[in-house]
């Protein structure tokens, strides 16, 4: 996603965007309003795990994203 050009791609779809340092957080946070601003449906998902790997705190929350916005269902528990 950093290198990202061409966000009005993004118009409509399902966005998550997963930061998972405190140094990286900014830039994330960035990117993810840049594709809120190209329309895109994003969800911003931070958790602090100090280096680039998926947060084992965050996986209940990417989990509700992909089998919910990401496959095109409501947020949320059924």
């Amino acid at each position: 996603g950093g290198h990202l050009k061409h966000y009005e791609l993004l118009k409509g779809k399902p966005f998550l965007m997963v930061a998972s340092q405190t140094g990286s957080k900014r830039r994330a946070q960035e990117i993810s309003d840049q594709a809120t601003a190209a329309g895109a449906l994003t969800v911003f998902i931070f958790e602090d795990a100090g280096g680039h790997t998926i947060p084992e705190k965050a996986t209940p929350a990417m989990r509700a994203w992909l089998i919910g916005p990401a496959m095109g269902r409501p947020a949320g528990p059924k």
